[in-house]
């Protein structure tokens, strides 16, 4: 009895997947990417594919296994902006600056600050939003104010409120959008080109606290009117793994009043770092598994273990409808069970037991893979076009980029068991259809990446484990990417950023030479002009222990080259000290400190003219742009 209950066990949750393996079990389907037809057929699949979600998972993992950018940070000569990946692709920030008037978010209200001149900096006024704000964007005299709302009814959802700023001092409320969900700020989904906003918007398929599970819609609501997406204009594709969210890519009209929202809703799971360029919205996310094909794919093998009646019963399991029946397919496996020897049995079980195991080493292969799916814009206008995979995981935005018509990113993909994993490290490149044109893999094995920088054909790629290769990567023939220089230091760079076409700058952690633990904040200068021989040519690195946001946060730095002007936050746990240190850099004097800042709690910094303003939740102070002088200093 016993050893019966453990095999049929595991044939019946096999059959199970019968059932459900419906579910359009095709290869691709960035080409099956369609509309639901109504709200019943959108609830069948997706709790369909729920139940192969948790079938799949409760097989591989069952008690039965046993043992088993570009753009800078300043614009032209007389004020800073964010810094930005890509020119002419605005980013969210906390603050924004137009080189006269400074929009500053903290909480729930944003200050908006005559900034210059200096010595005469006030508050003007304050907007209050209910809620977090999350971001802004400025443009023409329209301040783009976006975070989250909690409402007792209906509990988060997001929020966009576009103002006429003509007025300073008497902001009017010109466009309010919302969008049941959440945004996602560690990934900072939204850009803007243009006049146009694009947001993405996540929201739960499910309401948790409803006991019945019922599958609710996307609801938006644009200057008051509210509105439910119908299940006929929401997109999937033709599988999915576990649907529990809708991804809704909305666009705004920050200038025409009149001009209604767009939005493009599909079911999607977890997406992770976007890249976004003038005409395309890339999203990168872990490979979702087609389980359905997987699970065919088992009991074809099945098939091949089992006398042809016994794999008939197995079958049939899935497509009984009431007990009586059910109770016969069970009799036919209990008397084949019973009917093995001791040593029929154990070859049965361990044949088993290694289809699972294979289809498990099958998952875990493609797991290490990422799906990045290609979204076209244009003037407001969101459609689908295409997918691509890629060996790995992408590590951030800056990791990838769009040239000539080509999307390129780098990756960390790892082989082998757990506790024999190797890391690699791979570079692709895609065609305008996302099929890969070109490749580099294998990569610095052992290693993961720290960071990344393409400067037109070129890409710059940093890995580490003890040391810090800055790799030299050639992608003018985009068919034939190919590593044209290497250069080994201790340390490692988490953020590159361009100096000019010929040199980079670095910033990361100093390593002492045999251990991995990381020292003080390092900031590098890089001459690649040659790029068989990439050279370090200066370096500052500040106490061991020292830390600084700009390594995980790229608008926490300011560079200007025509200013010889390096600005980053800094920590010294030594001191309990938060400090703006001031740098000077040039190709002709390399790196020095010019001045410091103390200012607690310092999110970012901005320079208009030669006032360098550090600002924070609620304070901005003013300096000259050695950091030695302060000018002025306002409360907010």
């Amino acid at each position: 009895m016993i050893r019966f209950n453990k095999v049929f066990f595991l044939f019946i949750s096999i059959s199970v997947f019968l059932v459900v393996a419906t579910v359009s079990p095709q290869k691709s389907f960035a080409t099956e990417l369609k509309k639901f037809s109504c709200y019943e057929d959108m609830d069948s699949f997706i709790k369909k594919n729920i139940t192969v979600y948790n079938q799949f998972n409760w097989l591989l993992y069952s008690s039965y296994r046993g043992g088993g950018g570009g753009g800078g940070g300043y614009f032209g000569d007389n004020f800073s902006i964010t810094n930005i990946q890509v020119e002419g692709i605005d980013e969210a920030d906390i603050v924004k600056n137009d080189g006269e008037y400074l929009y500053i978010a903290t909480g729930q209200e944003v200050a908006i600050v005559k900034a210059s001149p200096a010595e005469r900096a006030k508050v003007l006024a304050k907007i209050v939003f209910n809620g977090q704000i999350q971001g802004l964007y400025i443009n023409k005299n329209k301040l783009v104010v976006f975070g989250e709302e909690r409402i007792a009814q209906t509990g988060e959802r997001f929020s966009v409120k576009i103002f006429d700023v003509n007025n300073k001092e008497k902001p009017v409320l010109m466009k309010s959008i919302a969008v049941r969900g959440y945004y996602n700020n560690y990934y900072d989904y939204s850009r803007m080109i243009g006049d146009y906003v694009y947001f993405i918007v996540d929201d739960y398929v499910f309401n948790y606290n409803d006991p019945q599970r019922k599958i609710k819609l996307p609801e938006i609501i644009e200057n008051g009117n509210s509105k439910t997406i119908p299940a006929n204009e929401i997109w999937h594709f033709a599988y999915y793994d576990f649907p529990e969210r809708y991804k809704i890519i909305v666009s705004i009209n920050t200038q025409d009043k009149q001009q209604k929202m767009s939005y493009l809703p599909f079911l999607a799971n977890n997406a992770q770092d976007i890249f976004v360029s003038a005409g395309s919205i890339y999203l990168t996310n872990p490979k979702t598994i087609n389980k359905a094909l997987c699970v065919e794919k088992f009991l074809h093998d099945l098939s091949e273990i089992l006398p042809s009646e016994i794999y008939t019963a197995v079958n049939k399991l899935s497509k009984q409808k009431n007990n009586e029946d059910l109770a016969k397919q069970e009799e036919i496996l209990r008397k084949y069970i019973n009917n093995l020897n001791d040593a029929e049995f154990k070859v049965l079980e361990e044949k088993i037991t290694d289809l699972i195991r294979k289809l498990e080493k099958e998952k875990g292969q493609e797991i290490q893979k990422a799906t990045i799916h290609k979204l076209s814009i244009d003037k407001g206008n969101i459609g689908y076009n295409s997918y691509g995979e890629v060996k790995g995981r992408v590590l951030n935005r800056v990791s990838m980029d769009e040239y000539e018509g080509f999307f390129r990113v780098a990756t960390t993909s790892t082989r082998g068991l757990l506790g024999q994993s190797i890391t690699r490290n791979n570079i692709y490149v895609f065609n305008e259809s996302m099929r890969i044109a070109g490749k580099l893999e294998g990569l610095a094995p052992t290693e993961k990446i720290y960071s990344a920088r393409f400067m037109g054909n070129r890409m710059y790629l940093v890995t580490f484990r003890q040391i810090d290769p800055l790799f030299v990567v050639d992608l003018k023939n985009p068919y034939q990417p190919k590593v044209l220089g290497e250069l080994k230091i201790p340390g490692y760079s988490n953020y590159l950023h361009p100096y000019d076409e010929s040199h980079l700058i670095g910033v990361g952690k100093e390593v002492t030479p045999g251990s991995q633990r990381p020292g003080g904040v390092k900031v590098a200068l890089f001459d690649v002009s040659n790029p068989k021989e990439p050279r370090e040519i200066s370096q500052a690195i500040l106490e061991e222990g020292s830390d600084s946001e700009a390594l995980r946060e790229h608008k926490a730095f300011l560079f200007s080259k025509k200013r010889n002007l390096l600005v980053l936050p800094i920590n010294l746990w030594r001191y309990a000290d938060e400090d703006v240190f001031v740098f000077d850099i040039s190709l002709d004097k390399g790196i020095t400190v010019r001045g410091k800042i103390k200012h607690l709690g310092v999110k970012r910094f901005h320079y208009i003219g030669n006032v360098l303003y550090t600002i924070s939740d609620n304070l901005i102070k003013m300096s000259d742009l050695t950091g030695s002088k302060e000018i002025n200093k306002l409360g907010l």
